[in-house]
């Protein structure tokens, strides 16, 4: 599956607080956190490294056309 990255504004658009979380995968430096909703995969990245105490967060939504 290929994911395309969007913005904070438009996952948050997408992803509620009230959704389930589809699977998490914990890696050495970052949290995947997967999410189906509204019949697409959305895809959360924590990157623990970088940015200081806060690491970096990155959104993702799949790409159906890939």
């Amino acid at each position: 599956m290929e994911y395309a990255e969007i913005t904070e504004q438009a996952f948050n658009r997408l992803v509620s607080n009230d959704d389930k979380v589809s699977r998490v995968e914990e890696l050495e430096h970052a949290r995947k956190t997967y999410y189906s909703v509204h019949g697409i995969n959305c895809l959360l990245i924590h990157n623990y490294l970088g940015n200081g105490n806060n690491g970096v967060w990155q959104y993702y939504i799949q790409d159906i056309n890939a």
